[in-house]
């Protein structure tokens, strides 16, 4: 079965390049993809540590419940009009740390953005999970066959400001950023990434991408993918205000920041669409 599948003859060649190199994703992926941290996120000696500081952080929140925000429609606004579900209210909003984003990954397996003190859940779906791994199986060799770098996944978050961490589907670091190209041991990194790639939902706002992409080319990110599966389409974005829009039937290229490298849409979502064995 397959979703929106283009079963003509000219992409076949993609639906089994899209394979092979998913083969070599679970082959290589516990050996060469980390997270941003260089550290599982379960490690037992992490979940002790988690569990040590979490009614000293609770004593925090509880001495620091200020907020200038006066209901959750406020709060959703300033958020870029997310939708209430994606807002997690424990800790309080405008309370909440770094050890917040670290304790519920760890104790629920879900990544959380960290915005002026607020958690907040990213949107997913099964598509954009499809898209991430595809996207995945067609860079995650490039930079390694270069010796540019290495990708990080969305539970690999990094900051952007002392009040902002945020995780990217999909991120790419050069080697030129990790000083003597030791991954940092903290569970979130301090290491801007050169490459972020959004895969959008519809749990989404134009105002919440406005804002992410300000975040991350004031940190120093160089160049962002926005990738849009119910349209098939991209922007790549090389500042917040300088993008160039890729029709479904386009390719998406690495810039200076992944020279050579391009990528057809019309492959990365034929390919995401794939349903069963090919």
């Amino acid at each position: 079965m397959s979703v929106g599948l283009d079963r003509s003859s000219e992409a076949v060649p993609a639906r089994r390049a899209g394979t092979a190199c998913r083969k070599r994703w679970r082959a290589h992926s516990r050996r060469r993809f980390v997270p941003a941290s260089g550290k599982q996120w379960h490690d037992r000696t992490f979940v002790t540590e988690t569990a040590a500081i979490e009614n000293r952080n609770d004593q925090e929140h509880s001495s620091a419940m200020t907020t200038d925000f006066a209901n959750i429609a406020e709060l959703q606004e300033r958020l870029g009009g997310i939708p209430p579900e994606r807002i997690r209210l424990h800790p309080p909003p405008g309370t909440a740390t770094e050890r917040d984003v670290v304790r519920v990954h760890d104790l629920e397996g879900r990544t959380c953005e960290l915005i002026d003190g607020v958690l907040v859940y990213r949107a997913g779906t099964l598509l954009r999970g499809l898209c991430q791994t595809e996207l995945v199986c067609r860079i995650m060799d490039f930079p390694h066959v270069h010796d540019l770098g290495i990708e990080v996944l969305s539970n690999g978050p990094f900051y952007v400001a002392a009040d902002r961490i945020l995780a990217a589907d999909v991120a790419f670091i050069s080697w030129d950023r990790i000083p003597g190209r030791r991954i940092p041991r903290e569970p979130v990194a301090r290491i801007v990434p050169d490459l972020t790639i959004e895969i959008l939902t519809e749990g989404n706002t134009i105002a919440e991408m406005e804002r992410k992409l300000r975040d991350y080319f004031e940190a120093g990110v160089r160049l962002v993918w926005l990738i849009d599966p119910p349209t098939r389409t991209a922007t790549i974005h090389t500042a917040p205000n300088h993008c160039e829009s890729i029709p479904p039937n386009g390719s998406i290229d690495g810039g200076d920041v992944l020279p050579g490298f391009t990528l057809s849409l019309r492959e990365l979502f034929d390919n995401a669409e794939a349903v069963g064995p090919q």
